[in-house]
């Protein structure tokens, strides 16, 4: 061994002896930059600390105290001095859609929303995902935007808001979301969740009570509205099978779920994204693939046990039991919609020990919301002469 190496054998071995002193200053670090975040949110408002509870606070706070805010038939929606554009007979306008194949929820909102509004065939349609966006859009009276309606999604704001919103055309959006989950400590502000619908030029017609506190926390204009999949219309029968879809989280929970019901029931899966066709693998279902065919299966079941929000919605829609299963217990902005329309949000293991026959929610809410989403839709198009 040269001298050399014998130099920096010595410095290696001398240095392990530091390495348990830097592991607890790092930690030290990070503990200090926690409290440090909290303190700086607890000086600023108690906001953050009510948007951190969790779904129960939406199911038995929320509810109580703002049930008399949520009627909007009455209120008059558009500020004028947002809506300065000139609005004429000869209507021009976009159709952002998306083709995001990875996720069919995405499909099931603008599907619903087509049905809903009947409009006119509309002048532009734009994949609000492609490379390349229109530059003249401020030709236009207005833009639906039904592809995506996430005004923010952690760590980033989603891709297609960051086109639409560079113009001064008014973007419609029924049922917007901001989707937090985790990574509360990263966030300095809420500048950052609502960057987007700060820009947005009409009141913003949003999904779920964590959305709708946090716009209004911010003096952005925004009715609680809920979501196109909740008030979607079709042909509801009682049907012989259990209509199934997965979550994101804990798959061989679910996986061992599924083989339990298709053992005593008949099921089928749909399919919100490619990769959970191979989950069913060697089980007796019936893989349902095609996105058209997804509201007459919700619609015909005799009941829906999922863990997607908008198989959640659509069970609803069709006044089905529905059973709504979380693969990890965390909070979840999106399921305060959930939470205040009355269905449980519950872990998978509880699955098991369901009456496929309750129905679990609070229809009269559902009627709620959809004379808000009507009142909505019906302003909107006053307000474009539709």
């Amino acid at each position: 061994m040269s001298l050399v190496d014998a130099i920096i054998a010595i410095g290696r071995h001398k240095g392990k002896a530091f390495y348990p002193i830097i592991s607890i200053i790092r930690e030290k670090r990070k503990t200090y930059s926690y409290y440090c975040h909290e303190l700086k949110l607890w000086l600023k408002s108690d906001f953050y600390r009510k948007l951190r509870k969790d779904e129960r606070f939406w199911a038995e706070v929320w509810a109580s105290k703002k049930e008399s805010s949520l009627q909007i038939t009455n209120r008059h929606l558009v500020n004028e001095k947002r809506l300065s554009a000139p609005i004429n007979k000869d209507k021009k306008y976009i159709w952002a859609s998306i083709i995001r194949a990875e996720n069919h929820g995405n499909y099931l909102i603008e599907y619903c929303l087509e049905k809903i509004l009947q409009l006119p065939k509309p002048d532009l349609v734009v994949d609000v995902l492609q490379s390349e966006f229109p530059p003249n859009l401020d030709d236009y009276q207005f833009i639906v935007n039904p592809g995506t309606t996430t005004l923010y999604q952690y760590p980033n704001i989603d891709v297609a808001f960051q086109k639409l919103v560079l113009g001064k055309v008014p973007i419609i959006c029924f049922g917007a979301s901001v989707w937090y989950r985790r990574g509360w400590t990263k966030v300095a502000d809420e500048n950052e969740l609502v960057h987007v619908a700060k820009k947005i030029q009409y009141p913003i017609g949003c999904r779920d009570p964590f959305t709708y506190d946090l716009l209004q926390h911010n003096n952005i204009e925004v009715e609680f509205i809920g979501c196109p999949t909740l008030f979607c219309q079709g042909n509801a029968v009682t049907g012989d099978y259990i209509a199934f879809s997965f979550g994101r989280d804990n798959i061989s929970e679910q996986i061992s779920l599924l083989r339990h019901l298709s053992g005593i029931q008949n099921v089928k899966v749909l399919i919100h994204e490619a990769r959970e066709e191979r989950y069913c693998q060697n089980l007796k279902v019936e893989i349902i693939k095609e996105v058209s065919q997804f509201l007459r299966v919700y619609y015909g079941a005799k009941c829906v046990i999922t863990g997607r929000l908008h198989g959640a919605l659509l069970g609803i829609s069709a006044n089905k039991p529905v059973f709504y299963f979380q693969g990890i217990p965390e909070f979840d902005s999106r399921l305060t919609l959930l939470s205040y329309l009355g269905l449980p949000i519950q872990a998978i293991g509880e699955m098991y020990s369901i009456d496929t026959s309750a129905i679990q929610y609070d229809f009269n809410k559902v009627t709620q919301l959809k004379e808000s989403f009507s009142s909505y839709v019906k302003k909107f198009k006053e307000d474009f002469a539709l």
